[in-house]
């Protein structure tokens, strides 16, 4: 039984690895063309203005996968009632 907990928890581990080394280059598009698009703010209208779009649009999507996360994980430890 021991050895079977150990092949399923380092399958989830290697599942795990697989899926972040995948959304690793997704992640850094992303961060790459939010700060490209806004570079032409720093030329038009100064820094404040290029920190304030790519701060903006940062904690905007922060904001929504942090909501998302703490509604996922809340739904998951939540108790399922009885039917």
């Amino acid at each position: 039984m021991l050895r079977q907990l150990g092949e399923y928890h380092e399958s989830l581990a290697r599942a795990r690895e697989m899926i972040r080394s995948k959304l690793a280059y997704p992640a850094f598009i992303f961060h790459f063309g939010i700060l490209t698009l806004s570079v032409p703010l720093i030329f038009k209208e100064g820094v404040p203005a290029f920190l304030r779009a790519t701060l903006g649009r940062f904690g905007v999507v922060y904001l929504a996968l942090f909501v998302i996360v703490v509604v996922a994980r809340s739904s998951r430890r939540s108790p399922r009632m009885a039917p």
